[in-house]
C-alpha cells in the first residue's frame, strides 16, 4: 500500500462484507494506521446493508457502527467515508457524524429509492460539512442521475448543495484546487 501510494494512489475503498474481512482485525490497522500518516482518504463500506445472497459473508455480522466508531476513535487523523448513509443503521452512523470530524456519509443508493428503506434521513437535518454524493458511481444499478433529479427537487438551500456536491469532496480526498 506505500508503494501504491509512492506512485499516487490518492486513497483506499474497501468493502468489509463483499471483501469478507473484519474491520478491527489486526492486518486493518496498518492500513488505517498508513492512511493517516500519509493523510489519505478511507472509503469505507461497513453499513449493513445493502445485504445481497452473492456474498459469501454476512454484512450484520462484519458491519456495525460500533466497529467503526472503534476505528475513528483511535485513528482521529483517519479521513473515513461510509457509503449509504451507514444503511441500515442510519441513527447510529449519524450519531457518529455529530461526535467525530474525521468521518463522512455518502448518499449512494439512499436518495434513489433503491434501498428497501423508508426511514432514510432527510438531507437537511444531517451535518452539512459531512456529507458527500455518490462516491459509488459510476457502480450504480439505476440510471446515473436519479438521485440528482430527487436533490434538485428537494427544499436544500444552496450553502448546503454546494458542501453535498463538491466542497465536501474536495475536502476528505484533499484535492488542491
Amino acid at each position: 500500500l506505500a508503494e501504491a501510494f509512492d506512485r499516487g494512489l490518492s486513497g483506499v475503498k474497501l468493502h468489509c462484507h463483499v471483501q469478507c474481512f473484519e474491520m478491527l482485525g489486526p492486518a486493518m490497522h496498518e492500513i488505517y494506521m498508513l492512511c493517516q500518516q500519509l493523510d489519505k482518504p478511507l472509503i469505507m463500506h461497513v453499513g449493513r446493508e445493502p445485504k445481497s445472497p452473492a456474498y459469501s459473508c454476512d454484512p450484520y455480522v462484519l458491519c456495525s457502527a460500533d466497529k467503526l466508531e472503534h476505528v475513528i476513535k483511535a485513528y482521529p487523523g483517519l479521513r473515513v467515508c461510509v457509503p449509504h448513509l451507514g444503511a441500515d443503521e442510519f441513527d447510529a452512523y449519524l450519531g457518529l457524524l455529530e461526535s467525530y470530524d474525521n468521518l463522512w456519509l455518502d448518499t449512494t443508493m439512499t436518495l434513489a429509492d433503491y434501498l428497501p428503506f423508508k426511514n432514510v434521513p432527510d438531507l437537511a437535518k444531517i451535518r452539512a460539512d459531512r456529507l458527500i454524493f455518490g462516491s459509488d458511481f459510476p457502480n450504480l444499478p439505476y440510471a446515473w442521475d436519479r438521485e440528482l433529479q430527487r436533490i434538485a427537487r428537494s427544499d436544500l438551500d444552496r450553502e448546503r448543495l454546494l458542501k453535498l456536491l463538491s466542497q465536501n469532496a474536495v475536502e476528505f480526498y484533499a484535492i488542491k484546487m
